[in-house]
């Protein structure tokens, strides 16, 4: 009882010492708009194409502590009567971390405006926030230790909070150094092990991996021992000599045994990480042995902490089937290099850089699944985010013998294998096989094998359809066959100045009209669309870049149906009856009806369209879709045309959502729901909730204020406080001191 009292007197102490010293709520400061800004200025929060994502917050901190914790310790550094003190070193070190433990907890209490802050945009995974600030503490408690632990060995302050720097920045980045020093073997695999990134990745995505939390928790044991050994040294005592090196070798084991024997529990929101019941009992239907093998090169598994996930996750996958085999290879083994030739493995290029030279090694992280004598390649799997969905489509495929197959048909006047070029790779990657046939072409005879086949149609446009092959069409449909149209009520001039104008008849548009769904002769604008960027030229020749939302490319938010949301060109408003409308638009959208006269039918130039609705526009929300039994229609035959898809990619936030929109498109057509909804495990983390510029800049101003004044308001209230006190405390010392040198004098 005695010792707990005297160790909580010395906590109190040291967390006095913290709170009294301007150095706490000056860094303080600089840890919290350090964070802040650079999550939402460095990260560029506020742009279009960012997200909820709560990692590059916590990734910051670590390299914001270099400077950060050395300071904090050298305020609990050793006093001149800590050595008179009836306790023992064990007692006083603990306490000194526990202090500083307590102080940056209450440091991390503000970062949670920039968590509100992230929610009046969009979605926050509550799993990854609470994860990601307890990595964030455990990182504290090693970091610290680690700090106490310098702070007995070098005397001279300058010098410990040079090496205390160095070497946290060495402990944030240690995995890199193998890529940027051309380390191998042990060396490489020491960098790994003692990252705080490899250790913290798991953290930042709501997993609890009791791995990374060992790590943290036996290495700060360790320094918290070898705090009190350096001291037992000092003072001439070796009888912790023996107890510290048992200690020693305890968490070497220790360490070593956490990576064979652990528990790995995945709480994020979606289950990401997790096996789901479609996949297990695709597996249990697997009457003979199917075997599963990773190529994994370990140039990638020592540099990226993605990939353990991976591996992880084909363990359990694995698990879950009774005649299931997991083989790990390593490519440059004899076994690894027969199975690169048979499977015929494609590799990726890596950039590893050493003293003299930068050099690219080839890397794989393929994985081959076999099934009596078939063969499934998934060619290059870094993440978890769609390896399910892969893994399952396969096991499907062999076991079951299930295909899934769409005809591709070009109803308009572009090309399937070079207009819309990306949609038959897309569907072959997403397991889908495809043919391609012209609405002219589009005969009985091939409508009569899709519908035997099970075969969805993709239809893009619907000018070149013939009325006998609309005919074909109506039956294929009347006998259940399945069809996402893709089709518009304008055409659209995309290769040259964008002129609307209305062709002269359609036989698709009155089949759809009878079947419930009409496509209005008007474009949709909306304030929520894709930013385009336009070249012009002045009278001196000059040419400028502008760049501005052009509200004719909507940008669908993410709902029901379209999970990441979607982006509609000149879309047509969509009325049902009997139907379900799909892709609805803001409220803030409204429409550009046809003009009396002229060539081009409606005005698309993006220099002359109105960014908001005029006062005689029809306002409201719009829906540019509809869905009824088995047909899909998006009213835009431009929605997955090559050129357009360019218009809103770019190298850094590649944008396929549509594509991604009609291969769910295809699965929900035949009652795959299930096997989609692999592909979507991880929930859109999309700024979707603020869709109007004037509340948007609101709300930016208001998350700026909480983030980065209101912190300083309150540090700066918590530092006056304290001096009161102080003050305070001085006064009353100073006015015992007097008393008790009358009464001495008396």
């Amino acid at each position: 009882m005695k010792n707990t009292q005297k160790f909580f007197a010395l906590f109190k102490k040291e967390l006095f010492c913290i709170r009294t010293s301007p150095i706490f709520y000056l860094s303080w400061a600089f840890y919290c708009l350090a964070a802040s800004s650079r999550f939402f200025f460095q990260g560029q929060f506020f742009s279009q194409s960012s997200s909820t994502d709560l990692r590059f917050l916590f990734q910051s901190i670590p390299y914001i502590s270099i400077l950060v914790f050395p300071l904090l310790t050298l305020i609990t550094g050793e006093k001149p009567f800590d050595s008179l003190l009836p306790v023992s070193s064990l007692a006083l070190f603990l306490a000194k971390i526990a202090s500083l433990l307590c102080a940056f907890a209450v440091m991390n209490v503000l970062l949670l405006f920039c968590v509100l802050s992230v929610s009046f945009f969009g979605d926050i995974d509550a799993p990854q926030a609470i994860f990601g600030f307890l990595g964030i503490f455990l990182y504290g408690v090693f970091a610290f230790s680690l700090n106490v632990f310098l702070l007995s060995l070098l005397k001279k302050n300058t010098l410990f909070f040079l090496f205390s720097a160095l070497l946290l920045f060495v402990f944030n980045s240690a995995h890199l150094f193998a890529l940027y020093t051309g380390l191998t073997g042990f060396f490489a695999l020491a960098m790994q092990f003692f990252s705080f990134s490899w250790h913290f990745d798991t953290f930042s995505k709501g997993i609890l991996d009791s791995r990374d939390i060992l790590f943290y928790i036996v290495w700060a044991i360790f320094f918290l021992f070898a705090s009190c050994f350096a001291s037992s040294i000092k003072s001439g005592d070796k009888r912790f000599s023996r107890l510290f090196t048992f200690f020693a070798l305890d968490c070497v084991l220790l360490t070593s045994l956490s990576s064979r024997v652990f528990f790995r529990a995945d709480f994020s929101r979606d289950k990401q990480f997790s096996v789901s019941k479609y996949s297990e009992d695709a597996l249990s239907k697997a009457d003979e042995v199917l075997r599963i093998k990773y190529f994994l090169s370990g140039e990638l598994k020592r540099l990226y902490p993605q990939v353990r996930d991976v591996q992880d996750f084909l363990l359990q996958y694995c698990a879950k089937g009774k005649n299931v085999q997991l083989s790990v290879i390593n490519p440059d083994s004899k076994e690894g290099q027969q199975g690169i030739s048979v499977y015929n493995l494609q590799s990726q290029q890596l950039r590893s850089a050493g003293k003299n030279k930068t050099e690219y090694i080839n890397v794989y992280s393929s994985i081959v699944v076999e099934y009596l004598g078939q063969i499934e390649l998934l060619p290059f799997e870094l993440s978890t985010a769609t390896l399910e969905y892969d893994l399952t489509r396969a096991v499907e495929k062999m076991v079951s013998g299930i295909t899934r197959r769409a005809l591709l048909v070009s109803g308009n006047a572009l090309d399937i294998d070079t207009d819309y070029s990306y949609v038959r790779p897309w569907l072959e990657s997403s397991g889908i096989k495809t043919d391609a046939v012209s609405g002219f072409d589009l005969s009985k005879e091939r409508l009569e094998m899709a519908l035997s086949r099970n075969e969805t149609l993709l239809i893009f446009g619907s000018s070149s359809f013939t009325q006998q092959s609309a005919e074909s069409l109506s039956r294929f449909l009347d006998k259940g066959g399945s069809a996402f149209f893709c089709v518009s009520a304008l055409d659209v001039d995309i290769s040259s100045d964008w002129a609307v104008s209305e062709r002269k008849e359609d036989f698709v548009l009155p089949l759809l009209e009878a079947k419930g769904i009409r496509l209005e002769k008007a474009i949709v604008a909306d304030i929520c669309s894709s930013q385009i960027i336009m070249d012009s030229e002045d009278e001196n020749g000059a040419v400028s870049h502008d760049v501005f939302n052009y509200p004719l490319w909507v940008s669908v938010l993410q709902q029901k149906g379209a999970k990441n949301g979607v982006t509609v060109f000149w879309g047509n408003p969509v009325t049902v009856e009997g139907a379900n409308a799909i892709l609805a638009t803001t409220k803030a959208s409204w429409l550009l009806e046809k003009q009396a006269d002229g060539e081009n039918v409606i005005d698309t130039n993006p220099f002359r369209i109105p960014k908001t609705a005029g006062a005689d526009d029809k306002k409201g929300q719009f829906f540019l879709g509809a869905q009824k039994d088995s047909i899909m229609v998006v009213a835009d035959q431009y929605f997955a045309s090559s050129l357009m898809l360019s218009y809103i990619n770019n190298g850094a936030n590649p944008d396929f959502r549509n594509l991604d929109f009609i291969s769910d498109s295809i699965l929900h057509l035949q009652n795959a729901d299930a096997l989609a909804s692999l592909k979507h495990t991880s929930t859109s983390k999309a700024l979707y909730k603020i869709t109007d510029a004037d509340d948007f800049l609101f709300f930016m101003r208001i998350s700026l204020f909480l983030t980065l004044v209101l912190p300083v308001l309150v540090i700066a209230s918590c530092a006056l406080f304290s001096a009161i006190v102080r003050r305070r405390s001085n006064l009353t010392e100073k006015r015992q001191t007097v008393i008790l040198s009358a009464n001495s004098a008396i």
